[in-house]
């Protein structure tokens, strides 16, 4: 962090972003395939942002997958 002087140029690149997810949250899963959808919990392996695609962990079997944000607390898979 540092202040910003009055007339000083911002760029994007000098923001830190806030993530959407943070790694260990706890997120509502939806997989859908040929009009199917099963919907379950797993938890996110890392940080992220909503449209980002991270790795997420289904506790039961410990299978790790991937799944594209859509939201807070929530990812998809769509096949």
């Amino acid at each position: 962090k540092r202040p910003i002087s009055k007339g000083q140029v911002l760029f994007r690149e000098k923001f830190a972003s806030l993530n959407d997810i943070k790694r260990g949250d706890t997120l509502k899963l939806i997989i859908t395939k040929s009009g199917v959808t099963i919907a379950g919990e797993v938890k996110a392996m890392s940080n992220g942002q909503v449209g980002e695609t991270i790795d997420v962990v289904y506790p039961r079997t410990k299978k790790i997958i991937k799944a594209t944000i859509k939201g807070k607390k929530l990812a998809v898979i769509e096949r």
